[in-house]
């Protein structure tokens, strides 16, 4: 029975051993790689694809870092610069290699020719704004949507609109036009409140607010009287129908093509959005 024991135990313990030797090795040899990068570029503009949070384990052999950019360039290195020349989904792969030990990982890249932000809270509008960004991308236009959907009361919406373009002011930045589809003021009121928290880094003097309204007479004047505290190149008003149009073109001049498809738009500038003596009374009465 004691002999028993002695080779039970014996056994037990040599597995053991085995077993953490083998999980060791296997920790040793582990290779895990890691890309970081931005999930959307401009075309023809470097970006920096960084491969230095991957897992390497100390010891290891030289490491190589392959990165294929899927638009048939290729690179080596842990960190590399890469710009793409033709906008959409490109597949970036990286392959690290560490004498017989290899490890690959990707991830998806869109580029874009035109960046466009689109704050809303068309909550019954969910399937045609990923309509609408479907339709951009085929143009190679890229839509970062702002929104809050779900929201019970023009006040809730507003907090969470001015709450996500503050956290996204990076892509504010980059825009040239900006797209408010809310109902009532929700969208004017939190890019309003935006800008007064960022004017030290965001300014929005040389980007267009396109403000779809199906109102534009009726709400016009209110729209107006923002102009001031956004204070963009121009405030663009135009009816739900014509967002195709603008979004396909962004490059061109928005109230030129609006008129040449044949859509009623009214167009907001620095001077007509300053307000006159007695709009300014109106303004506080309101």
């Amino acid at each position: 029975m004691r002999a028993k024991i002695i080779v039970a135990t014996t056994l037990a313990i040599f597995i053991i051993c085995n077993i953490s030797f083998a999980s060791a090795e296997t920790f040793d040899n582990y290779l895990k790689g890691a890309i970081h990068t931005e999930s959307s570029v401009e075309i023809t503009k470097s970006t920096i694809m960084d491969a230095s949070q991957s897992y390497i384990p100390s010891g290891s052999e030289e490491v190589t870092y392959r990165w294929d950019f899927g638009d048939g360039n290729k690179n080596e290195g842990v960190e590399v610069l890469h710009s793409y020349k033709t906008p959409g989904k490109y597949k970036v792969r990286l392959e690290i290699t560490s004498g017989n030990n290899k490890a690959e990982t990707e991830t998806e890249i869109f580029a874009y020719k035109s960046l466009i932000n689109l704050i809303t809270d068309q909550t019954d509008q969910k399937a045609n704004i990923e309509m609408f960004t479907k339709i951009a991308e085929a143009h190679g236009v890229l839509i970062s949507v702002i929104e809050s959907f779900g929201s019970s009361t023009e006040f809730i919406s507003e907090e969470t609109l001015t709450k996500k373009l503050t956290e996204g002011s990076k892509d504010i930045r980059k825009v040239g036009k900006i797209l408010v589809w809310t109902k009532e003021n929700a969208g004017l009121n939190a890019l309003s409140r935006f800008v007064k928290s960022s004017k030290d880094i965001v300014n929005l003097s040389n980007k267009e607010v396109i403000v779809i309204d199906n109102n534009i007479e009726r709400n016009m004047s209110r729209i107006q009287r923002q102009f001031g505290a956004i204070n963009p190149q121009r405030i663009i008003i135009a009816q739900e129908g014509a967002i195709q149009t603008i979004i396909q073109g962004l490059k061109g001049n928005t109230s030129d093509l609006l008129q040449a498809s044949g859509y009623q738009h009214k167009v907001i500038n620095e001077k007509t959005g300053k307000l006159r003596p007695w709009n300014f009374i109106a303004y506080f009465v309101n």
